[in-house]
């Protein structure tokens, strides 16, 4: 960063507006800013220092404080800095809070502390990055120079007392000037990712091994031994369940086919005694049948003369329509005549009116005269009108802007007081925000401290179950020792009666080699121990020890975990302190009432802007209002005097025209009552005259239908005597006695179709069921019928052997396929487990040596920064020597004694005439500013040498040189060259 002017303004000594030109020195790489004490030189760097980051170089005074006691209360206390970084201009404007006078009326207000930046760019325009706030450039400023306010401080500036801070910072303070300057971010990230690899690779192990218990615990074992010894115990079980399940199987099958044989024979003889049961019943039948076939032969005949008994009825239903006719003609024809008189009283009236259609013409024709002048009067009406509406929206207007400006003026002064009373409320907001960050924290750790207290207990209750079963486990596994001795014993005691018994007497024990045996052993019990028993038992009872062994490690492990959750809630009670004893809720509780209050707080604080920017609104309202009002007025007085010219003109005009044909409309409502009248006139005479004609029409239309319908009746009374004729010929020549009988006998086609399917399907199944019942008795001929019950006895018992014997299959499947299952798990299981290994062998072993868990304790960070310490430190101890005139050099400090990984970056003093290596801070006053200033020197030198590095252009010294004496003043100065 070079700086290129700077502009101060109320600010320190300075009480009016001061400009520093800094390119007017041209390319010279170093000046001297002299002058009195308290003169302002050290104001100077303030004043870029506060331009930048909104603070001084010593951090010691407030940016409200150097404001200049002796500037005007109007001059706003601000600092203007135009600097050159990277090959661009940059322009900051920053101005701290103030009081300052209120716009109107007395007293003073607060002022926001504003920030701008731009970019000047080689066109000359401006491109703005920050409009306003202090924050963002804040923030814009350390993106631009790489450096926070500290760190600018500690490594461009050397205040005045302060030029040791970058000489004494300790490791860790250099660690974070040196990173952000070298740009050794992507070192950290290495740790980080390596450190996160194998704190990934360490969870999958922990994992990955519950997952192995949980395959052991899936097939109910507690080691992976007892697998192979299971499958190759089930092994021969699972193939004689086997064997015995295809015997039973073979059973059941046969007695399957049995029962079905059984069945089918069965089903013949059912089949055939229904059959014989239908015929029976068909035959019963018979009697019905007969008689249907009668009905439907008088159906058919008579169906054959229903057509002329259907004529001569059609016959007689049409004369009577026709007679219907005849007497709705004659009422039409009255009806007609009746019109007709009507329509001819109605067209001698309407005659008689329309005598009266020339007077109302010439009644229109002496209204019509006043039309033009009637449009005058309307259009100065309208013109005196439009002027009264002006008038009356003008003075609404000087109301309206009247009201505004007086409501304007009431929000600036509430605007000021709501802006004065908001500054005092968010005074505490950064207080309570450190509060509050603090409780989120605390909330936090009472949340785990919770857990941790819960899994304490379900850990208490894991080991004392755990102990329990321990006990047991170690009282079965002792029984069953006691238990294998006796059978060892009773073992032993059967071989010597087997011996026993076949020793005879005179002849040598093969034991104890005596010929005589006075107390032959004999046998204990009803049987003989075999070795396959004592083998069984002493197999069971080391399966018993191994699962105390198991179980031991177990109550081992659940210890473990008690003592480390233990310590867990020993560590957070510690860090809680007086936190602990809250309950999470009393703390929850807390944090939501400084939660609300900060929000309250905020929204306070978010709302100044608005109310601030209302205040200045309302002032630029005021003045436009102000304007607006008087323009309104003006309008006001100019549409008042058009009223009364309108007005006057109006009422020279009416007087040629009568009084109810004035108002708007009236006159065009007259003349159009008129036309109304002759058109109704004339149009009623033509309707009269229509409806008399059409009258007419009609009575001839309805005489001349009436004679029509009257030839017709005749004709269609000849016709029906003729059909009736017809009809008692055909009847008399028909079986049936008379017309009742024709219709009893008729049946509609539906029915007939009825009876002849019933007739028909009856012949057809008596004829079926007679051969059935011949074929059903050949095939039975000979046989008897099957016992059922027996063989579903037989079916049933089958069935349940089956069942047994699948059952104890399934189960040694089963059992076998689990066994088979985990063995490929625990198989794949060790597989990953042995890659995880591999990973975490090489994962685990960069992550440590990156983090600085190595012989040296430091990290991969730390290391490149020490490399590029030593490069700095080389350049400074070059200016150092020639400064000291040859006695300081500045070395890095490598004593590891105190086990400090945060070390590595500390800086020590070799003094060649002692030959001693000693710490900076032993040197005097003016040797520390010597080896500050080379520190600086040489800082800026490595890094501009780095690519990616912080560019370095400008280094102040704040340093009283005239307190120093003649060499150590020259000596600076030319290694600054």
């Amino acid at each position: 960063m070079k700086p290129l002017k700077l502009t101060v303004q109320a600010f320190g000594p300075f009480a009016g507006k001061e400009i520093i030109d800094f390119s007017e020195l041209g390319q010279n790489p170093l000046f001297l800013i002299n002058g009195e004490t308290g003169a302002g030189k050290s104001t100077i760097l303030d004043a870029i220092s506060f331009a930048l980051y909104g603070g001084t170089t010593g951090a010691e005074r407030e940016p409200a404080e150097m404001r200049c006691d002796r500037a005007a209360p109007d001059v706003l206390t601000e600092v203007e800095l135009l600097f050159e970084l990277n090959g661009k201009t940059y322009h900051i404007v920053r101005s701290p809070q103030q009081k300052r006078p209120k716009a109107t009326g007395e007293g003073f207000t607060d002022h926001i502390p504003k920030a701008t930046l731009h970019e000047i760019l080689p066109s000359g325009k401006t491109r703005s990055i920050v409009p306003k706030s202090v924050k963002d450039a804040n923030r814009n400023i350390e993106v631009l120079t790489g450096l926070n306010v500290e760190q600018f401080r500690q490594v461009m500036v050397l205040p005045q007392g302060k030029f040791r801070d970058l000489l004494m910072a300790n490791s860790t303070d250099r660690e974070k000037i040196f990173g952000q300057l070298f740009q050794t971010q992507i070192y950290k990230k290495i740790e980080e990712r390596l450190k996160q690899k194998a704190a990934d690779i360490r969870a999958k192990k922990r994992d990955h091994e519950s997952v192995v218990r949980g395959i052991l615990q899936s097939a109910n074992v507690n080691q992976e031994s007892a697998i192979g010894q299971q499958l190759e115990a089930i092994t021969p079980q699972l193939e004689q369940a086997d064997k015995e399940k295809q015997a039973a199987d073979k059973v059941l099958a046969d007695a399957i086919k049995q029962k079905e044989s059984g069945e089918a024979l069965f089903a013949s003889f059912s089949s055939y005694d229904k059959t014989i049961a239908a015929l029976d019943l068909k035959t019963t039948q018979t009697p019905d049948i007969e008689k249907k076939k009668h009905y439907l032969e008088q159906a058919k005949s008579a169906e054959k003369i229903q057509p002329m008994l259907k004529d001569w009825e059609q016959k007689k239903e049409d004369e009577k329509q026709i007679e219907q006719a005849v007497l709705q003609a004659e009422k039409q024809v009255e009806e007609a005549e009746r019109k007709q008189s009507e329509a001819k009283r109605e067209f001698d009236k309407a005659v008689e009116s329309s005598k009266a259609i020339d007077e109302i013409k010439a009644e229109r024709t002496t209204l019509g005269a006043y039309h033009g002048k009637i449009e005058q009067i309307n259009h100065v009406v309208k013109l005196a009108n439009e002027a009264m509406l002006r008038s009356t929206v003008s003075n609404d207007e000087v109301e309206d802007y009247d009201k505004q400006y007086k409501n304007k003026v009431s929000l600036r002064d509430q605007s000021d007081e709501q802006i004065d009373a908001i500054r005092t409320r968010i005074e505490p907001l950064s207080e309570v925000e450190v509060r509050l960050s603090k409780l989120a924290t605390d909330m936090k750790k009472r949340e785990q401290l919770d857990t941790e207290q819960h899994n304490y207990r379900n850990f208490k209750g894991v080991l004392e179950q755990r102990n329990k079963e321990l006990v047991n486990l170690k009282a079965e596994a002792e029984s069953s020792s006691k238990a294998v001795k006796e059978l060892e014993f009773q073992w032993h005691s059967g071989q010597a009666a087997l011996l026993a018994s076949e020793l005879k007497s005179g002849e040598p024990c093969p034991v104890c080699g005596s010929a005589e045996h006075p107390a032959p052993a004999q046998v204990m019990g009803d049987k003989l121990v075999t070795s396959d028993q004592v083998d069984a038992l002493r197999k069971q009872t080391e399966s018993k020890k191994s699962a105390v062994s198991e179980q031991e490690k177990l109550r081992d492990e659940a210890e473990r975990d008690l003592s480390e959750c233990q310590k867990r809630i020993s560590l957070l009670e510690t860090e809680l302190g007086a936190t602990a004893s809250f309950t999470l809720d009393d703390v929850k509780r807390q944090h939501r009432e400084l939660d609300s209050e900060v929000g309250e707080l905020k929204k306070l604080k978010a709302s100044l802007d608005g109310l601030q920017a209302q205040l200045a609104t309302a002032k630029t309202d005021i003045i436009d209002i102000e304007k607006k009002l008087n323009a309104a007025k003006s309008r006001a007085e100019q549409d008042r005097a058009e009223t009364i010219e309108a007005k006057a003109a109006m009422v020279h005009l009416e007087k040629d025209v009568p009084e109810q044909y004035r108002a708007e409309g009236a006159l065009g409502q007259a003349l159009k009552k008129l036309d109304d009248q002759i058109n109704d006139l004339e149009k009623a005479f033509k309707l009269a005259e229509n409806t008399f004609s059409q009258s007419k029409d009609d009575f001839t239309k309805a005489e001349t239908s009436l004679e029509q319908l009257k030839l017709q009746l005749v004709n269609e009374g000849e016709k029906t005597v003729k059909a009736l004729q017809l009809w008692n010929q055909t009847l008399e020549a028909s079986r049936f006695q008379d017309e009742p009988a024709f219709k009893t006998a008729l049946l509609s086609e539906e029915k007939q179709n009825e009876l002849h399917g019933e007739i028909t399907r009856f012949d057809e199944e008596l004829q079926r069921l007679r051969g059935v019942e011949a074929s059903q008795k050949s095939e039975l001929a000979n046989k008897s019928r099957p016992n059922m019950e027996a063989l579903a006895d037989k079916l049933k018992e089958a069935e349940i052997l089956r069942a047994q014997r699948d059952k104890e299959w399934v189960e040694h499947d089963k059992r076998h396929s689990q066994l088979v299952e985990v063995s490929k798990k625990l198989k794949k299981a060790h597989e990953e487990a042995a890659d995880m290994e591999a990973q975490y062998a090489i994962y685990g072993t960069l992550s440590d040596a990156a983090s600085g868990l190595n012989n040296e304790r430091i990290s991969l960070q730390r290391f490149v920064l020490g490399v590029l310490l030593d490069e700095v430190l080389s350049d400074a101890s070059h200016r150092l020597r020639s400064m000291s005139k040859g006695r300081y050099l500045l070395v890095r400090k490598f004593d590891r004694s105190k086990g400090n990984k945060a070390s590595g970056l500390d800086l020590e003093v070799e003094d060649t005439y002692t030959g001693s290596v000693r710490s900076v801070a032993t040197l005097s006053g003016g040797e520390s500013f010597m080896a500050a200033l080379s520190l600086a020197l040489g800082l800026s030198s490595i890094v501009q040498s780095h690519a990616g590095g912080i560019k370095l252009d400008t280094l102040f010294i704040d340093e009283g040189f005239g307190s120093l004496d003649t060499e150590s003043r020259s000596e600076p100065v030319n290694n600054s060259v």
